[in-house]
C-alpha cells in the first residue's frame, strides 16, 4: 500500500527503492511485480516494463485472474476474461 501511495503522489524515487526491496523479498508474490509495472508505466520506462512482464511470464509467480489479465494487457494480448482494458490498466 505504501508503494501504491508513493506512485499516486509521484514519489518515484521512494517507490523505486521500495519496489526493489519488495520484489527481492517476495519474488513469488504478484503485488510487487504489478506495482513495478505500474511504476514503469508512470516513469515512461517501456524497456523495463517489457522486461518485467517477460520475467513474470517466466518466473514461478502465483497470478490471480486480475494479475493474468494485467500481464495479457501489457503484453498486447487480447482480453479473454471479459475485463476492459481500462480496468486492467488500472492494476
Amino acid at each position: 500500500e505504501a508503494i501504491a501511495n508513493d506512485l499516486d503522489q509521484k514519489g518515484f524515487g521512494t517507490a523505486a527503492s521500495r519496489l526493489h526491496a519488495a520484489c527481492s523479498r517476495w519474488p513469488q508474490e504478484e503485488t510487487p511485480w504489478l506495482l513495478k509495472i505500474r511504476y514503469c508505466f508512470a516513469v515512461g520506462d517501456g524497456q523495463e516494463l517489457e522486461h518485467t512482464v517477460a520475467r513474470l511470464r517466466q518466473q514461478d509467480v502465483y497470478l490471480t485472474a486480475e494479475g493474468r489479465a494485467a500481464i495479457r494487457f501489457w503484453s498486447g494480448e487480447t482480453q479473454k476474461d471479459g475485463g476492459t482494458d481500462e480496468e486492467v490498466a488500472a492494476v
